[in-house]
């Protein structure tokens, strides 16, 4: 770590964390005069602590699940200023984001945003939805996703093919869930990446997304990319609203809300123009809006307020003409 720190210490013009944890202190207190961007990408409220908290097993509700402890970011604000100037800079993925600033960091709220770059090579997108309706989701296998859930929708429409793409990453002993009874209509296909998970999104109709809490999180913007438009129990910006149908958070095991998710996704099966207008403009908004050079010009104006002076210099070598 110490020949690290003299390494940063040489050459680092800014730090850019992914929100934030106690540890990167380390790091922060050995460059003290390192400006600081902090990207907003998971921040949670009170209220979305609260609700993570709320998740319960479904048949094992006296067990605590596990993966939901919540993780303090408060500190963040001790790091935010030197020698007059504010250190640290607050940058949303999204802007609705702007909203959880203060409570999560004890920061002023930040007009700045940073969106993702490419989430795919949007230029290789090739769309072949499959002859048989089929529904897909990605994530982790664990309790915070709620994987139940897509495995009883699945049990519901016998007609449909489900892809589950994903692996557990804890033990069922730790508080971990582990498919069992698998209707034979669902896929469970591990982790899975590069163009076969690109075909399998290319050739879903619908994608689904059972966690209890997430935000905005990649793969829907890889759904969308693909034109498969989002079911979601939860919304982000009016996103999935947008480009699909948000049902509304249920808590604990989200099972009270089957008879919603059902009725979305059917209502998306069975209504083809409706889900081909939702696909298309989902990858346009996700092409236009989340692409290199959107995250690119919108870091280089965050470096530049931080006060990094060769950022235009950097931009204008890596990125001629």
């Amino acid at each position: 770590m110490q020949k690290l720190l003299q390494a940063i210490r040489v050459s680092a013009d800014i730090l850019l964390t992914i929100d934030f944890r106690g540890s990167y202190g380390s790091v922060f207190k050995a460059l003290p005069f390192t400006p600081i961007i902090t990207w907003v990408r998971d921040p949670r409220t009170t209220a979305d602590i609260e609700k993570v908290q709320s998740l319960q097993l479904p048949g094992r509700e006296n067990v605590k699940p596990a993966g939901i402890d919540a993780v303090s970011t408060q500190g963040l604000s001790s790091y935010s200023s030197f020698s007059f100037n504010k250190r640290v800079t607050l940058a949303n993925k999204m802007p609705h984001l702007k909203k959880t600033n203060h409570e999560v960091y004890h920061l002023p709220c930040s007009d700045w945003v940073l969106p993702n770059p490419s989430v795919v090579d949007y230029s290789s997108v090739e769309i072949s939805k499959s002859d048989k309706p089929s529904v897909v989701t990605i994530g982790r296998l664990d309790p915070i996703k709620r994987p139940w859930l897509f495995t009883e929708l699945a049990r519901k429409l016998p007609d449909v093919d489900f892809l589950m793409l994903g692996k557990s990453h804890f033990e069922v002993s730790e508080g971990g869930w582990e498919a069992e009874h698998i209707p034979e209509n669902l896929k469970l296909l591990g982790h899975v990446t590069g163009t076969e998970k690109h075909k399998i999104l290319s050739a879903a109709w619908v994608f689904v997304n059972t966690s209890i809490h997430e935000e905005t999180p990649v793969s829907v913007f890889e759904a969308l990319a693909y034109e498969t438009p989002v079911v979601s129990y939860e919304d982000w910006g009016g996103i999935v609203n947008r480009y699909g149908i948000s049902i509304g958070q249920h808590r604990g095991t989200g099972l009270e809300g089957m008879e919603d998710l059902e009725c979305a996704l059917k209502k998306l099966l069975d209504h083809e123009e409706l889900r081909i207008s939702c696909g298309k403009a989902g990858r346009e908004y996700v092409e236009q809006t989340h692409n290199d050079r959107e995250f690119l010009k919108a870091f280089q104006s965050i470096c530049l307020h931080a006060g990094v002076k060769r950022a235009n210099k950097a931009f204008d070598l890596e990125h001629p003409g």
